[in-house]
Order: structure tokens, then sequence, then C-alpha cells
């Protein structure tokens, strides 16, 4: 599995991966009730990412032929970086924000609901 970096910098959803190997196959979405998740500091990304500790029924299941074209149409800011920068800003957002900003996003490449990292 290839190293990754899911998140939210301030509203705006972002994911950070090495390379797009793994983003071109299909998916899904699954839609699931929002009662059983809550925040554990202790698990996962803490407050960035909400968790359940008992198995849930999705609501339902859309399907998609690309990862990463359904990412990129949602609005989700994608950044493929190399290995070596991605290990060295995943303990500090302000250092992955900055290396973030001297790089093109998919979205930027691909001129698809491109927004700015910071601010707006």
């Amino acid at each position: 599995m290839a190293a990754s970096m899911e998140g939210v910098l301030g509203i705006k959803s972002f994911l950070i991966d090495k390379d797009m190997n793994s983003w071109t196959e299909g998916g899904a979405i699954y839609t699931v009730p929002a009662e059983s998740f809550s925040f554990d500091p202790n698990k996962g990304r803490g407050q960035h990412e909400l968790t359940v500790t008992q198995s849930i029924t999705p609501i339902s299941k859309e399907e998609f032929n690309s990862t990463l074209e359904t990412m990129l149409s949602m609005g989700v800011q994608v950044y493929f970086i190399g290995k070596d920068i991605l290990k060295k800003t995943r303990r500090d957002p302000e250092d992955l924000l900055e290396a973030l900003e001297n790089m093109q996003s998919e979205n930027q490449k691909r001129n698809i609901n491109i927004k700015p990292l910071r601010g707006g």
C-alpha cells in the first residue's frame, strides 16, 4: 500500500501520496449512519478523523471507475509527492504546507476544482 496522508487544511480536503498508481483504479463511496461515529484522540488522526467501535451496515454504495477522477470532481485537492518529502513533512503541518505551496496539484494540472491551500 502506498504511503499517504489525508486530512483537512481549514475546510479543504486533500490527499497526498507518493504516486498515482493506487488511485487510478475504481472504488466505492459508502454512505453510513453518522450516529455511531465519534472523535477519539487515541485512534486514527484523532480530532481530524471520526471512528466507530462497532460494525455498521452501509445505507448505500456508489461505485466509481477511477478513484482519482472521483476525488478531483468532488473537490479533493490531490498532490503526488516523492516518498522522501512525504516522510519529512508527515509530522509538521507547516512543513507540509510549505512543500505543497511549491508544487502543482493534480487539480491544477487538469484545471479541475482548484482550491487554495490557505485562506479563501
